[in-house]
């Protein structure tokens, strides 16, 4: 598993425009992705998601069959993982990449971000840090 993070953003808005336009730029049908969202951000997200279909008419950004938004994992693997949450429990057996976005804006979110990022370099994972 490699992880890497993003960081610099002034909201969760920002942060999930961003996560949006990364999810969608490499998208591939096969790919399975699971999203980790605070439950209060659920609802942005949907929203989003329709406003960037309108404003390119990309069916990608409508098509989630290969897309789990949080819920449990169990046993499955997944391709990608997206988190912007201020509860994170990821399993390197779970996931091939991690992307955690984080804001100054949530204090939750950043500090549950900073505890896993040090988790991880602990756990000797590749990690990865941009500021966007």
């Amino acid at each position: 598993m490699q992880a890497t993070f993003f960081s610099g953003f002034s909201d969760t808005s920002e942060a999930l425009d961003f996560m949006l336009e990364n999810i969608h730029s490499n998208f591939q049908i096969g790919n399975k992705v699971f999203l980790n969202l605070d439950n209060n951000l659920l609802a942005k997200f949907e929203d989003l998601k329709r406003k960037k279909f309108h404003e390119t008419n990309n069916l990608e950004f409508l098509y989630s069959k290969n897309v789990q938004v949080n819920g449990e994992i169990g046993d499955k693997s997944f391709d990608a993982v997206h988190v912007l949450s201020s509860e994170i429990n990821l399993s390197e057996d779970n996931f091939l990449s991690a992307f955690i976005y984080t804001t100054e804006a949530d204090n939750n979110i950043l500090k549950t971000s900073r505890e896993l990022y040090s988790k991880l370099q602990k756990a000797n994972i590749e990690v990865k840090h941009e500021k966007i």
